[in-house]
């Protein structure tokens, strides 16, 4: 065979295989829960998220709905329902925010009653009785942070969400329990509801708690939290409902009293941890 002959079934065979190459699709972000060193040409990552995996106690001892409780006043009732809104999570470092990322746009209600879409960060969860993780959204930090944040409820902007408008599924769209209240009140941020004693015969009470009750309730806890890059961030928000009912006097038939004491409470009625 000629040289030249040889050289050119090389170089044949080198341009056919470079043709047949196809580089390889993947996440080339090392944040990403699906980084791929191996890729050759980025695509598709998928980022870790904030997690929150909800507990509900009477002091130590895990809440059942419709038990008997008694609080530190001696007195007996039943604690047949709860609904609670959180919203605005974040993590801390040194006086910094670190929030979760992912947004979504709704229809909200402008101040000439027009119809507005509008983009926030989709971090709204509803909490039942039913245990369940929750997804705050995606969060792509990573190291040690010193604190913890979020709102028990929703805040003033959020409130101009028209919940009949929200996309199919989501927590903001019209619940049973009656959590929107018209355009005034909007959304309350949580409801009880509570037979205060343990007779037959007692019609239980429902109480809504909303930003004219309280306003900007934020659940602040202090403390290492530690975020893996890569992975997700898994946190256990506690809920204390013997903190919570301390000093409500049921004994009195007074709902705006019994709210008073609750909303006292809240305070010491919410932990976080990892």
């Amino acid at each position: 065979m000629r040289p030249y002959s040889y050289l050119f079934i090389c170089l044949s065979t080198l341009f056919t295989l470079q043709a047949c190459y196809q580089p390889k699709e993947g996440c080339l972000d090392i944040k990403a829960v699906n980084f791929d060193a191996s890729a050759d040409k980025d695509c598709c990552c998928e980022y870790p998220t904030l997690k929150m995996q909800v507990s509900q106690k009477f002091d130590d001892k895990v809440w059942i709905s419709d038990s008997v409780y008694t609080n530190n006043l001696g007195l007996t009732f039943r604690l047949k329902s709860a609904s609670f809104y959180f919203s605005d999570f974040s993590l801390l470092r040194n006086s910094a925010s670190f929030p979760t990322e992912d947004t979504l746009s709704f229809q909200t209600r402008s101040n000439t009653g027009d119809t507005v879409l509008q983009t926030f960060i989709n971090d709204f969860i509803l909490v039942r009785r039913s245990p369940t993780t929750y997804s705050a959204g995606s969060f792509r930090y990573g190291g040690n942070f010193d604190g913890f944040q979020c709102r028990m409820g929703i805040n003033d902007n959020a409130r101009r969400i028209l919940p009949s408008l929200a996309p199919e599924g989501h927590p903001l769209l019209p619940q049973v329990e009656k959590l929107w209240q018209g355009n005034d009140t909007s959304y309350v941020a949580m409801r009880l509801v509570v037979q205060h004693d343990t007779l037959s015969s007692t019609v239980p009470d429902t109480l809504y708690f909303s930003h004219y009750d309280f306003d900007n309730f934020m659940i602040q806890q202090t403390g290492t939290f530690s975020q893996q890059t890569g992975y997700d961030l898994i946190l256990q928000l506690k809920i204390n409902y013997l903190a919570l009912f301390r000093n409500v006097n049921w004994q009195i038939n007074d709902k705006t009293a019994w709210k008073n004491s609750i909303i006292g409470n809240l305070p010491d009625v919410f932990s976080v941890e990892q």
